[in-house]
């Protein structure tokens, strides 16, 4: 009997090794579009007795974060291209409805986090914290087989810190929406470093992107909101899936123009 009990639990231990390993191996591989809709879903917030004060608050601010989030109005439409189309005359003429509403913040991030990078460029140029080098676009790296090969710049992948963003990058990060009408959420440049800057908390980037649109709890409920980024058609087959998954029943509007 002694002996099978060993062996029982030999054989257990080394199911939860695999398991183990399995669950690490999934964890690391887990597609960041199916995380960032995991943080948009409500989600259960019920602790165990035995979860530390640090999970309890932890969860608790994610909770916050997610009313919050729920409470936001998302855009209705989105003119997303082409460049040099027309595309700002036609966002204005939109504009014109009194019952459409476009992009009503000057800026994507919100004024402590603008302070905390502009705070960041002066120590580097003060030479008190390292520099960070601007990626060459002849760095590129190529994805896909065939004629379906996409270039992605890595100076544009999700960092681990804001501190590993060069300064030319950060600089962006801190200017006016272009026009007060890019925004560019879906861009790789913001999608990517809004997860950095956010210590990869997509669901507070996406309440800073929902935040710049008219959010006025009195505003009629037909009110349609709305933004115009043109990079959105002519970037990468990620900024396609970006909206899908976040915005799966928005409206989109494509200027063309001849020659192409």
């Amino acid at each position: 009997i002694l002996s099978l009990i060993l062996l029982y639990l030999q054989i257990t231990n080394e199911c939860l090794s695999s398991h183990a390993v399995a669950s690490d191996s999934n964890y690391a591989t887990t597609n960041k579009f199916e995380q960032a809709l995991y943080e948009k879903l409500p989600q259960d917030t019920t602790e165990d007795e035995d979860n530390d004060n640090d999970n309890d608050n932890t969860d608790s601010s994610t909770a916050s974060l997610q009313d919050e989030v729920s409470k936001l109005k998302e855009p209705d439409f989105l003119l997303i291209g082409v460049v040099k189309s027309g595309s700002t005359s036609l966002y204005h003429y939109i504009m014109q409805h009194p019952e459409i509403s476009g992009v009503e913040s000057e800026y994507l991030l919100p004024e402590d986090m603008r302070k905390k990078i502009t705070n960041i460029i002066n120590l580097r140029r003060q030479g008190k914290i390292p520099k960070i080098a601007k990626p060459k676009l002849s760095k590129m790296k190529e994805f896909g087989d065939g004629k379906n090969k996409m270039r992605i710049s890595p100076g544009n992948n999700v960092k681990g810190s804001i501190y590993e963003i060069n300064n030319f990058d950060l600089a962006r990060m801190i200017k006016p929406i272009i026009d007060q009408k890019e925004v560019r959420f879906f861009d790789s440049f913001w999608y990517n470093h809004l997860q950095t800057v956010t210590n990869q908390s997509l669901l507070l980037a996406w309440k800073w992107y929902l935040e710049v649109f008219d959010q006025d709890t009195n505003a009629p409920k037909t009110l349609l909101r709305g933004e115009a980024s043109p990079t959105y058609f002519a970037s990468s087959q990620f900024t396609a899936e970006r909206i899908v998954n976040w915005l799966p029943n928005v409206k989109l509007i494509l200027l063309l123009r001849n020659p192409v």
